[in-house]
């Protein structure tokens, strides 16, 4: 479905004979905002349309609105992870936009509670992914996405990389023995942008925003990866207790479990919100936040206004979509129209070519903008991007600029668009894959772009760490032919290179030692440095723990990759083509020659825990890892049916991770009886 599609829906009265078509336009809505984890408009223009089916409902109850977007939030769920049922419902807020909307939601809420005192809980409405954790007898035994908001995705191994979900949360002193929170999965502004520019700097497209991002990182199968991308938790809401709700501690108020989990451990919103006795309190709390929200280091999308007193939150209930006694109370965007003269085309790294928009500059929340990345072609043609239009641009977070729509009203002399066939540095064919949104260029050999882009993050800080050789100077060592490919950083004319404006002896000598220092680097950063697809800093060191000599791994077959904690199907076939590629294999040894470290630590295949994975749980004892590895044991992240043996501090307490390692037949120890059967470790 087209953008213009759908702002036609917006622009024109729903009534019988339209009325199915108005709600298939919401239910991709919510399928692209819930499931996809993709903005397609605004959330005001998406409250336009809901209020719109939703007031033409109660107006028809003839018709059967039962399964209405209305009334459900999302349908469907990725297959690509397990399904689970929540333990209670987590549904979405009704949203507001002004002052009069949340005088309008206090007055519902008088009406509904009557002649008694009641007062509110006003918190920052954090931009990310919600998500539900269940604790059992204070494990964490399950983490699932919202879904459909009866079921999600099962997402427990990728939560346990998330900063601040803990694994163990002090609950039975409490008084409970199960426990289910609601959390968002954030970034952090300032490390979200840094993550852009890495990636920029090696070639690849970047993320759109942390909303998105935080999202998608939840759903990725390689959990190395997932820890690669600084998510965190923030916990908002207990959803669910056993015993049932009684008279405990955490049935008094949302302010008081705020603190509560802040005691624990858990990141909540303790010291960010606040207990307001009326609603003018509350819209001048959400004022003040809305008026420093740019530069507060989440992205916060508006606040959320709940009663506090959790039995007057029973006593009100809810609908089948939302919460009676909570409103989200949602913060104007910052979006400036401009025209766009001009679609040009970057190449990355790794072939993919990126859509960039020139725009006529424009100030966008205090930061002029005149390029604006479009991502890929499915993201152009969703929103019905054309060459002269007059857009609309928004930056996500505050830092990022994205076009957010159209003016369509405003269209004339546009030019159709239509994505590039061929490589704007080479020429070549570009491709699409299967499954991918990116077109490719294919020439990985002789691509000018390309090339620049590997030679910069060759010698770039999270690979090689080639200090003096940055961005800039290998572009113009690339222009002046001192640096043609990887293999000549290591076979610079020095006294060229003093011929240049702007070097001197000493500058000379700092590149000299910045090159050879990093000739002997450890092996993992080298095999950062080559680039394979989903090879991150978490993926490098696992894989230089299996070689002691990176050539090694020309022998490795996919089911040797694919055997290798962490290492899917699809990775698995990435390196072993890698190693298997004439021309990656020549650039091997031909660093090699020119002295760059291929050897790693020396594996001990004697040991007498070659060949085992031993996995921790609840804990960390470094010492003890290292004895292992000396021993030729490798320790793993994760449990899984390669795990050898699992360590606990205690046995028998039924907790799932124990019941899931004998399920596969994986022995579990506690640190006594591990060091008790390999007595030579102590």
């Amino acid at each position: 479905m087209l953008l213009v599609d759908i702002l036609n829906f917006l622009n024109s009265e729903i009534n019988s004979s339209n009325y199915s078509e108005f709600c298939r336009a919401l239910e991709y809505l919510n399928h692209k905002y819930y499931i996809d984890a993709e903005q397609v408009i605004s959330d005001y223009d998406y409250d336009v349309l809901f209020k719109k089916i939703e007031k033409f409902e109660e107006e028809h109850p003839e018709i059967d609105s039962s399964e209405s977007p209305t009334k459900l939030v999302a349908k469907g769920a990725r297959s690509s992870f397990e399904t689970v049922a929540h333990s209670v419902p987590m549904l979405s807020l009704s949203n507001s936009y002004n002052a009069e909307d949340l005088i309008d939601f206090d007055d519902s809420i008088k009406k509904e509670l009557g002649d008694v005192d009641y007062e509110y809980y006003v918190e920052p409405k954090f931009d990310g992914s919600s998500i539900a954790l269940l604790y059992e007898n204070n494990n964490l035994v399950r983490a699932a996405t919202r879904g459909d908001g009866t079921k999600g995705e099962d997402i427990t191994a990728n939560a346990r990389m998330v900063k601040h979900i803990l694994q163990v949360g002090d609950f039975k002193k409490l008084g409970y023995d199960t426990v289910e929170l609601r959390g968002e999965v954030v970034i952090n502004k300032s490390k979200f942008e840094k993550m852009n520019e890495a990636r920029e700097e090696q070639g690849l497209v970047t993320f759109q925003n942390t909303r998105n991002t935080a999202s998608g990182s939840l759903r990725i199968k390689d959990i190395a990866e997932v820890k690669n991308r600084n998510l965190e938790a923030f916990i908002y809401n207990i959803g669910f207790v056993k015993p049932e709700m009684g008279s405990g501690d955490l049935e008094k108020s949302q302010s008081f479990n705020i603190e509560q989990l802040s005691k624990l451990g858990f990141q909540s919103a303790q010291g960010l919100g606040k207990t307001c006795k009326t609603i003018e309190e509350v819209i001048a709390f959400c004022n003040e936040w809305e008026e420093k929200r740019a530069h507060y280091e989440y992205d916060i999308d508006g606040m959320v206004v709940k009663l506090n007193s959790i039995q007057q939150q029973l006593s009100l209930g809810a609908t089948s979509h939302h919460p009676k006694w909570a409103i989200a109370y949602k913060f104007k965007a910052i979006e400036k129209p401009t025209k766009l003269f001009n679609i040009e085309y970057q190449v990355g790294r790794t072939g993919i070519v990126t859509p960039v928009a020139k725009v006529e500059p424009v100030s966008v929340g205090g930061v002029t903008v005149r390029s604006v990345s479009l991502h890929n072609e499915d993201n152009i043609l969703s929103k019905d991007i054309r060459i002269g239009d007059i857009v609309f641009i928004e930056r996500a977070g505050d830092v990022i600029p994205q076009i957010t729509r159209v003016d369509i009203n405003e269209r004339k002399n546009v030019v159709d668009f239509e994505y590039i066939k061929t490589c704007p540095s080479c020429a070549s064919e570009l491709i699409r894959r299967d499954g991918e949104a990116a077109w490719r260029c294919v020439n990985t050999t002789t691509c000018p772009a390309q090339n620049l882009e590997k030679i910069i993050y060759f010698a770039s800080k999270d690979a090689m760490n080639i200090n003096g050789l940055g961005k800039d100077i290998i572009k113009r060592f690339i222009e002046e032919g001192i640096i043609k490919d990887i293999p000549s950083i290591y076979q610079l004319n020095y006294e060229e290179i003093l011929k240049l404006d702007g070097w001197k002896e000493k500058s000379i000598e700092n590149l000299r030692q910045g090159i050879e220092a990093s000739k002997s680097n450890e092996m993992h950063r080298l095999l950062i440095a080559l680039g394979i697809d989903g090879v991150g800093n978490t993926m490098a060191k696992s894989l230089a723990k299996k070689v002691s000599y990176l050539l090694d791994f020309k022998e490795y077959t996919i089911d040797q990759w694919v055997a290798i904690d962490d290492v899917g199907p699809k990775m698995a076939q990435s390196l072993f083509d890698f190693f298997h590629k004439e021309e990656n294999l020549k650039l091997l040894y031909k660093l090699e020659s020119l002295g760059v470290n291929l050897k790693g630590a020396e594996i001990n295949t004697t040991g007498i825990l070659y060949g085992k994975q031993i996995v921790f749980t609840g804990f960390r004892n470094p010492e003890l890892e290292k004895k292992i590895e000396a021993l030729g044991g490798e320790v793993g992240n994760t449990l899984s049916k390669k795990t050898s043996i699992l360590i606990m501090k205690e046995k028998g307490s039924g907790s799932s991770k124990e019941k899931k390692a004998l399920d596969y037949g994986v022995e579990v120890m506690t640190v006594e009886e591990f060091e008790r059967e390999y007595s030579s470790i102590s």
